[in-house]
């Protein structure tokens, strides 16, 4: 049954002229493919380069003058295009996509959009516009869906656990006693991660202590008690093999708090060790001073 459009992942053909997103209403309705879902290998990626799907997707978009038509009407160009996030509904705001291979109007109408290998940040809501000529026949949104994939920064650690893809070890952080730090888990996935916080398994409340922005916890005035194992909980729900599915990705940190006067260990082994360097030294220059005087005292006197 052919369904309202709402995909999973559009691409670029270039539209004839001035690539312009139109906002005026079509004259038809768009049709196209049932959500699709993105499967990524693992649990974390990076926007510079982003891990690859296991799976390719495969998208098709046309107009019908009504929905119960058996034929699509006749298409000359196409607009593929994408929102900055899934919650964007300014149009305005999507931006033409040409990183990927997309057919032109096929015999029956259609225009298909053939991803292979598609990256973790194809991921996202997409639109589809049809023309005729100059009339503006019809246009659609389009979903991806993919559970939650972290986002590894610039000098951040991220490990796999073996065994468990979506399961990621953040490493350890270390701060001093008194001191504030900062925790920071971004995922990418569609619909947006729902982000929670665990300190030893127990949820973490939003206080003056702790203070939780989504993926960003900041820890204020860190003592002893602080030192601990801290967990980010990203999970997002969407219908996966026809049934809705909630999809869970974790990170976990090690905090360590050093005492405020763990500076001063250092320069103590270093004093001591002077010290000790010191007394052996004069030791060793009084025992020599002390041989000498003997060894004149035993040596026998000339005679005149």
């Amino acid at each position: 049954m052919v369904l309202r459009l709402t995909l999973v992942l559009a691409l670029t053909i270039g539209l004839v002229g001035a690539n312009r997103i139109p906002t005026t209403k079509p004259l038809e309705n768009g049709v196209g493919s049932p959500a699709l879902v993105l499967e990524p290998r693992n649990g974390k990626t990076t926007l510079k380069h982003p891990t690859i799907a296991n799976n390719s997707i495969s998208l098709f978009c046309g107009s019908k003058k009504n929905i119960e038509d058996s034929t699509y009407s006749e298409i000359d160009r196409v607009l593929w295009s994408k929102y900055p996030t899934p919650n964007t509904t300014n149009v305005l705001e999507a931006k033409e996509v040409t990183e990927f291979e997309a057919t032109a109007p096929a015999s029956n109408n259609t225009v298909s959009l053939n991803i292979n290998k598609p990256p973790a940040t194809a991921v996202g809501k997409y639109r589809c516009d049809l023309w005729k000529g100059d009339e503006y026949k019809a246009t659609g949104n389009l979903m991806v869906y993919m559970r939650p994939v972290f986002i590894q920064e610039e000098n951040m650690r991220l490990d796999v656990i073996e065994g468990s893809p979506f399961e990621l070890n953040g490493g350890g952080y270390t701060t001093v006693e008194g001191g504030n730090l900062s925790l920071t888990c971004r995922a990418l996935g569609n619909p947006e991660p729902i982000y929670k916080w665990e300190m030893n398994g127990k949820p973490i409340k939003n206080d003056k202590k702790f203070s939780i922005r989504n993926h960003v916890m900041n820890i204020s005035g860190v003592s002893e008690v602080d030192r601990s194992e801290y967990k980010c909980i990203a999970t997002n729900t969407f219908t996966k093999d026809g049934r809705e599915q909630t999809f869970t990705s974790t990170v976990t940190f090690n905090v360590r708090i050093k005492s405020k006067l763990a500076w001063l260990w250092p320069l103590l082994v270093i004093i001591v060790t002077a010290i000790l360097l010191a007394v052996i030294i004069i030791a060793c220059e009084y025992r020599r001073k002390k041989h000498e005087r003997n060894t004149r005292d035993l040596e026998p006197e000339e005679d005149d």
